[in-house]
């Protein structure tokens, strides 16, 4: 078969209309804003609804990839309704959460990953039941502001079953105990991902104040609080976090943390000059005290499109501010680092 060629170049027609849709596919990718080859990713992941657990705890579980988490928490129905919560968290094994296509079945097998094992200083349970739809599953297209199309999510509900103590939790703490359960009310998610991007939006500037100090210990345990409130007059926040050392829990990672929103303004305050900032937990409930962090050297400015963030890091701290857990006790945040900074508006 014989090709006509181009009197300027002698090369063969059909190669120039080949490179000429090449290109034209290029500039479609390029402008649109995403690779013409963006890969699709799809992502299963899978959540419990709260069932009753020890105390009037309620549990919870979620699996998303390979790794799996329990947490019980209870929120105080008084006051500002402080939230306590504890969470262990595990790597599953290969194979461990599978769904399929369609999300009419998923199982969970933790396998041998929650006991233990050389190196591993605690026996969690284990984990083995299979998902079973009570409902047609749901579709929807996660679409941009501007009305980009970046794939879909779909979600179906049923139950997590199996066995007597298919759900065999040994929490390793006097106060939950072993909680064992057959059945869980569940959620799983599937979701598609085309490879494009929402555009960034406007920068809006939320002026605030806040406040924060962390420290780590011996065996890399890591206590931690911060508090904010918006400015000039919102209500104020708190959270106290605290996650073992992982020497004496592993194979998990286990953490714990205490929420209070809806402090008064009076909560979270700072000193004109922003030599000192100061939270104080009067009324939170699960945390009582103050702390203050003073600051020692000048502040950092920083001014983006008429936002301006002044802020300090590495400050000493002084107070009483602590935690009162119901598994690990109460824990102060004595010989952390502090920091805070405050945003305003310009002109």
């Amino acid at each position: 078969m014989s090709m006509t060629r181009t009197p300027a170049t002698g090369r063969p027609r059909r190669l120039a209309v080949v490179v000429l849709a090449v290109m034209a596919t290029s500039v479609v990718g390029l402008f649109s804003g995403t690779p013409a080859n963006a890969a699709v990713t799809t992502t299963y992941s899978l959540s419990t609804t709260r069932v009753l657990a020890p105390h009037g705890y309620k549990l919870t579980m979620s699996v998303f990839g390979s790794s799996l988490s329990i947490t019980l928490s209870r929120t105080v129905t008084t006051g500002h309704h402080p939230t306590q919560s504890h969470t262990w968290s595990f790597s599953l094994p290969a194979g461990g959460f599978t769904c399929t296509a369609t999300l009419s079945s998923c199982t969970v097998n933790t396998g041998t990953s929650m006991g233990t094992a050389a190196g591993r200083a605690k026996n969690y349970g284990k984990i083995d039941m299979t998902f079973h739809p009570n409902h047609v599953a749901k579709t929807v297209q996660n679409k941009c502001p501007n009305g980009t199309v970046t794939g879909s999510t779909t979600t179906r509900t049923g139950n997590l079953t199996g066995p007597t103590n298919s759900f065999h939790f040994v929490s390793n703490t006097s106060f939950f105990g072993t909680i064992n359960k057959s059945s869980l009310p569940t959620r799983v998610t599937k979701v598609v991902s085309n490879g494009k991007i929402c555009p960034a939006g406007a920068f809006q500037c939320f002026p605030s104040l806040g406040l924060s100090a962390s420290k780590f210990t011996s065996d890399f345990a890591f206590t931690s609080f911060s508090a904010s409130r918006s400015l000039p007059n919102g209500l104020s926040s708190l959270y106290f976090s605290y996650t073992q050392g992982n020497a004496s829990t592993t194979p998990a990672s286990v953490s714990h943390s205490i929420f209070v929103f809806g402090l008064p303004t009076s909560a979270v305050t700072a000193t004109k000059t922003l030599t000192k900032a100061t939270v104080n937990a009067a009324g939170a409930g699960m945390i009582t005290g103050t702390e203050t962090v003073t600051r020692q050297g000048s502040l950092s400015t920083t001014t983006v499109h008429k936002c301006r963030t002044q802020s300090t890091s590495n400050d000493p701290i002084s107070g009483n501010l602590t935690a009162h857990f119901d598994v690990v006790g109460a824990l102060g945040v004595a010989g952390a680092k502090g920091s805070f900074s405050k945003t305003t508006k310009v002109a």
